[in-house]
């Protein structure tokens, strides 16, 4: 991943936390929070880039992904 991908993968993972803190039981899937949980300001950004924030917040338990019927959905780690 290149330098301004790295910056706007962790831009997306801040704008996820910064969703979840203020809408802990949301739950969408990764469309969804693309459109929606991040202000991309204008811009026009890859899913990817949602794809990857995701991922690397599940890897910090900050997220989990469940499957719903033929999709995954995505939201706060539920802790036990």
């Amino acid at each position: 991943m290149s330098n301004p991908e790295q910056s706007r993968a962790a831009f997306a993972e801040a704008a996820i936390s910064a969703y979840l803190a203020r809408q802990p039981f949301a739950a969408d899937r990764i469309e969804g929070i693309h459109q929606w949980w991040i202000d991309w300001q204008g811009q026009i950004e890859s899913i990817e880039l949602t794809a990857q924030a995701l991922e690397r917040l599940k890897a910090a338990g900050v997220v989990e992904c469940m499957p719903f019927g033929h999709t995954r959905i995505w939201r706060a780690a539920r802790r036990a």
